[in-house]
């Protein structure tokens, strides 16, 4: 204090110096308005003393300003610290499995701090886990705002929008966030699941290709993807590029074989469908490809190359029952009586309840009635004991038609063939059944349906 006590003294004697020494008068223009007639040194003196008041005063505002943005940033400093330390308290409340204290501590964490980006975060997690997936996108947009590039808030945004059904906006924060990480496979694998659940095969595909380029395991999806974007295409060439990319991509799926030669099927291009099928025959020996053959065969006349087929399928599983019954009763709709005879001449169909049927009808078919009159009873109970004609392997539902798809757990390429179709049961009386009495199994036998068995 005393320093500039001196220096302003000092200065004013310099100043009153100057004005002695200075007495000559001099005429200034003040801004054009007015003119003024003083000695020089006066003139002077009062330039150069409001010159240093400005300076006093800038100096002096500027201290004031710093004191003022000391102050501001210790109450800033403080509370963030104590939003700080709330967050933290918040945090370990969700830690303890408290969700209401944690919904608390983080509110008041950001009364102290409205910009706590922490808080914000874990508060938009909270409104997510209790339903409030439109609280819970506010939150984290003013969190990506506050602190934008974040890869953990753009997940957490693309979780609250796939939530809130929000397809298109999911996938702008999925992309934004491959933008951060081009190869990140848990965004890639979030946005082929959330296009599938959209019904959006076309697009899921393309995500689950680069899930596969950023190298990801195949786990199967690509396959069933395009089975579904089958399942959905308008266009037969579209369809078909589909499952022939399913093929190259998994030449076992069953499934991508029979649904190519069904699209050519019903194009009218039969010879396309018959070779599709025989390729899938040929790469998965799957018998169901084998039966619609078949019947592909048998609906364009070719009978004999139905039954090569079959007898060729029966060669190549000779411990399955199925290949054996499908030639039999291939064989008895063809009246090649006597291969079906062989057939079911096989030790393992002696017992087996398909086979009885076919017997019986066999027995019909080549106007025996002995043997359809002894043979009722036990077709009557072979009748009962057969499911199908589909049947799903994943989980045992089974299915009048096939489907590429089992309606009941969803998995694709697990529908095959479980038995044969329309064994019809003959009317037989019974001489030994008293008259006005039933037979039960004489009536199953009367009014069975028609059945299709394996």
């Amino acid at each position: 204090m005393r320093a500039a006590a001196a220096t302003i003294f000092v200065f004013l004697l310099v100043t009153v110096g100057f004005i002695i020494l200075n007495l000559q008068p001099a005429t200034i223009s003040i801004f054009g308005l007015a003119q003024m007639t003083q000695p020089l040194g006066v003139i002077v003196s009062i330039a150069f003393l409001g010159g240093a008041l400005i300076a006093y005063l800038l100096i002096e505002g500027a201290g004031i300003l710093r004191s003022w943005r000391e102050r501001n940033r210790r109450k800033v400093s403080k509370a963030s610290s104590d939003a700080d330390e709330e967050y933290h308290i918040g945090l370990e409340a969700l830690a303890r499995g408290e969700p209401a204290a944690a919904r608390e501590a983080l509110e008041r964490a950001l009364d102290d701090d409205q910009d706590h980006v922490g808080a914000l975060f874990a508060l938009g997690n909270l409104d997510r886990d209790e339903g409030d997936s439109e609280g819970a996108i506010q939150r984290h947009i003013t969190a990506n705002a506050r602190q934008p590039g974040t890869s953990a808030i753009l997940w957490a945004l693309a979780e609250d929008y796939d939530q809130a059904g929000r397809v298109d906006e999911c996938i702008r924060a999925l992309d934004d966030l491959l933008a951060l990480v081009p190869d990140g496979q848990e965004a890639l694998k979030k946005k082929r699941d959330v296009f599938e659940s959209a019904g959006r095969p076309e697009e899921a595909i393309e995500a689950n290709l680069a899930l596969l380029r950023a190298g990801a395991p195949d786990d199967g999806s690509l396959t069933t993807l395009r089975l579904k974007a089958t399942q959905g295409a308008s266009a037969p060439k579209n369809a078909q590029a589909h499952l022939e990319a399913a093929i190259k991509h998994d030449k076992s799926c069953m499934a991508a074989y029979m649904l190519l030669g069904e699209v050519f099927w019903r194009d009218g291009n039969v010879k396309n469908a018959v070779k599709a099928w025989e390729r899938g025959w040929k790469a998965t020996g799957d018998v169901t490809l084998a039966h619609r053959l078949q019947e592909a065969h048998v609906a364009s006349g070719h009978g004999k190359k139905a039954l090569k087929l079959l007898r060729q399928a029966r060669d190549a599983k000779p411990d399955e029952p199925l290949p054996a019954l499908l030639h039999a009763q291939a064989a008895i709709g063809l009246e090649a009586f006597d291969e079906a005879e062989g057939a079911l001449a096989a030790e393992l169909l002696a017992d087996h309840p398909a086979a009885a049927l076919l017997r019986l009808e066999l027995a019909q078919r080549e106007g025996h009635e002995e043997p359809i009159r002894h043979g009722s009873m036990e077709a009557a109970a072979a009748l009962s004991a057969l499911h199908g004609p589909y049947v799903c392997s994943a989980c045992g539902m089974t299915l009048e038609e096939w489907s590429a798809q089992c309606p009941a757990c969803e998995r694709w390429d697990t529908v095959q063939i479980a038995w044969i179709e329309k064994v019809s049961l003959p009317e037989v009386e019974d001489e030994a059944t008293p008259e006005g009495e039933n037979n039960q199994a004489e009536v199953n036998v009367d009014k069975g349906p028609s059945k299709t068995v394996t």
